[in-house]
């Protein structure tokens, strides 16, 4: 009686902040069954409990621990728009799996999180966690956000005061994992933006920056500036476009470009996953969150007309075409050559100034493999250098991490290509050779030769094998196979 009595004459305000505390604390315990669209706790009455997918186990503190974490089954390669992402090479991933949880090193302070944080509710207050350091984070934080709730595959989603993912439609093989937050997270975070909202902001960047927001507009602060400050632009992303100082037309935009924008142009939203070039003078009208308004009409910042958008850049060029041919020429005509040799280039490098990081990225993979230099020369002083000279924005992947996705994503491409030119062949030969690398390690590699269809001589390593120091006819016939 006396606790019934306590609860009646207490602050209201204490009362409300005492029932909010028990309301998360229970969906805090509460799962999602994707088939029957309802919370359920430990197993779903009709599907059984969920399928929580284990990481690779790996060594605390293991250089490279997020890469190796990946389950089987799971590949980290690099995308086409920069930086990397995760793909599934599964026949198939069904609804309901569970990835996590999210690893990495805790942080109380907003000053101290980074783009891979993501933030956890527990017992009315909010801690971070921050995965930007390989060694104590997972495979988790190379997955990408979804730019569309079209594209996402994955929903994030806090449970036992843990942060995972949960696949929202399946995924089958060779599916990049696109994760997308939506109206559940969103009450994690405490926006209570109203059902209209569902599915809505999906931007992390932008999601993280309401919520930060939200946090510091406080009853007992002042009033908060609209002015950026360095505190809150760590989260902000693309969001802040919004608050970038215009410039005038005919004046050479910042960031050293010279193509004469409208003013109020940088303002436009450009699309998430956009490769093309032509985006350079197109964007979306936007709301005041960087939601794209209309996905119908494009508008060109060169001369502000709406043109009809349906997925494709073929409005986009022709446009540039007639109505900006100088402009368009310069763009075109600042694109650099592919490095098409032996089928290692993969790719222009793009028309910027400023080299796109995913292109440069490869850039130093085409140069290792074409020079034939050891991965660690990345790391190396002198290295360093040159790229802080020729990209000072640009920050290299370390050598386990180029050897683990760029290098072997190169590598699965063009042994597939071989392997299906080969097939084809009319004639070849193929050779034996044992090496030695240095005092301790031989190899046995065998290499296709054949005459194209222009007469010239071609030759392809089709695979090489470490072999014993002195090896046998048994062992040779082994590593063959």
């Amino acid at each position: 009686m006396r606790a019934v009595s306590h609860s009646r004459t207490g602050h209201p305000t204490q009362t409300m902040q005492v029932a909010e505390d028990a309301r998360t604390h229970l969906e805090d315990e509460l799962l999602f069954c994707e088939e029957c669209r309802l919370y359920f706790q430990e197993s779903c009455p009709q599907h059984g409990p969920p399928t929580f997918v284990a990481d690779s186990p790996v060594p605390e503190r293991a250089p490279s621990r997020a890469l190796l974490s990946l389950p089987e089954g799971l590949v980290v390669k690099e995308r086409l728009q920069g930086g990397f992402g995760v793909w599934s090479t599964l026949p198939t991933l069904p609804r309901g799996c569970i990835f996590g949880p999210y690893e990495g090193k805790v942080a109380r302070e907003h000053s101290d999180c980074t783009r891979y944080s993501w933030a956890v509710r527990d017992n009315g207050s909010y801690f971070f966690i921050d995965a930007s350091d390989d060694s104590r984070s997972s495979w988790m934080k190379y997955v990408a956000c979804a730019s569309t709730e079209d594209e996402q595959n994955l929903t994030v989603f806090q449970y036992r005061g843990y942060i995972y993912y949960r696949v929202c439609q399946t995924i089958s093989a060779d599916t990049e994992l696109l994760v997308w937050i939506g109206e559940e997270y969103g009450r994690t975070l405490g926006l209570h933006l109203g059902e209209h909202f569902k599915y809505e902001f999906g931007e992390k960047e932008l999601l993280m920056k309401l919520f930060q927001e939200l946090r510091l507009k406080t009853p007992s602060s002042p009033p908060v500036s609209h002015a950026p400050s360095s505190r809150t632009q760590y989260l902000c992303g693309d969001a802040t476009a919004s608050t970038l100082p215009l410039h005038k037309p005919g004046l050479p935009p910042p960031g050293g470009n010279t193509f004469p924008m409208l003013e109020g142009t940088q303002n436009l939203v450009g699309l998430g996953r956009a490769q093309s070039r032509y985006w350079t003078f197109f964007g979306f009208q936007g709301d005041a969150y960087g939601r794209i308004l209309d996905k119908s009409k494009i508008i060109c910042k060169l001369c502000g007309v709406r043109l009809s958008y349906s997925g494709n850049t073929t409005n986009l060029r022709q446009h540039l075409i007639y109505k900006h041919r100088c402009e368009y020429n310069q763009l075109v005509g600042t694109q650099t050559t592919t490095l098409d040799k032996g089928m290692v280039g993969m790719g222009d490098f793009g028309p910027s100034r400023t080299p796109i990081p995913g292109r440069t990225t490869r850039a130093v993979a085409d140069f290792i493999v074409l020079d034939l230099m050891p991965v660690e020369v990345v790391e190396g002083e002198g290295f360093g250098q040159m790229l802080g000279v020729l990209d000072p924005s640009y920050k290299p992947p370390n050598a386990a991490s180029l050897a683990h996705t760029v290098l072997k994503d190169m590598y699965t491409q063009v042994k597939q290509k071989i392997w299906e030119l080969v097939q084809v062949l009319p004639q070849c030969s193929l050779s034996l050779d044992i090496w030695c690398h240095s005092s301790n390690l031989t190899y046995l590699t065998l290499t296709v030769h054949y005459v194209d269809d222009c007469f010239e001589p071609r030759t392809w390593v089709l695979s090489s094998h470490p072999i014993p120091e002195e090896p046998s006819t048994k062992s040779l016939v082994e590593a063959l196979w």
